[in-house]
């Protein structure tokens, strides 16, 4: 559960569980029969955490952007955020839907992840497509 392809900088645990964690709550939320994949930001730390999801009631993309300028505006604030939303990736030259997670740490830049996946529906669950995989570093969060 812990290796993250392609991933060998020492990270926070908590972080590396909510990752797992929170691919695993999209999936319930699947299963329960709510549609696409929220943006959110979950924002603290093991012992207080914040969870914030942003509504896609209009444009999806404008959750999106929403998603990431409260992430630009809380860093500076707290010790470790998670940006979460539904994109895309290319992996071995083929673009593939994915789960981009953007993960803040304070004193560090932030880190893209994404989880590959074969969507089924728009209220069925999808399949993933191999692991986690290390994206690389970015100044700050976004597309």
């Amino acid at each position: 559960m812990n290796n993250i392809e392609g991933f060998n900088v020492d990270l926070d645990q908590w972080i590396v569980k909510k990752l797992y964690s929170l691919i695993e709550l999209d999936e319930e939320v699947r299963k329960r029969g709510e549609p696409a994949s929220r943006p959110y930001v979950l924002e603290g730390q093991s012992e207080d955490e914040k969870l914030t999801t942003f509504s896609i009631e209009e444009k999806y993309r404008d959750a999106v952007d929403a998603a990431i300028n409260y992430s630009i505006d809380q860093s500076s604030k707290q010790k470790c955020i998670i940006l979460f939303f539904d994109g895309y990736i290319r992996l071995k030259g083929v673009r593939r839907d994915a789960f981009l997670y953007q993960v803040y740490s304070k004193d560090r830049k932030w880190l893209q992840f994404a989880q590959a996946y074969r969507p089924k529906g728009l209220f069925r669950q999808y399949k993933r497509i191999g692991d986690l995989v290390f994206v690389g570093e970015v100044e700050n969060p976004g597309r």
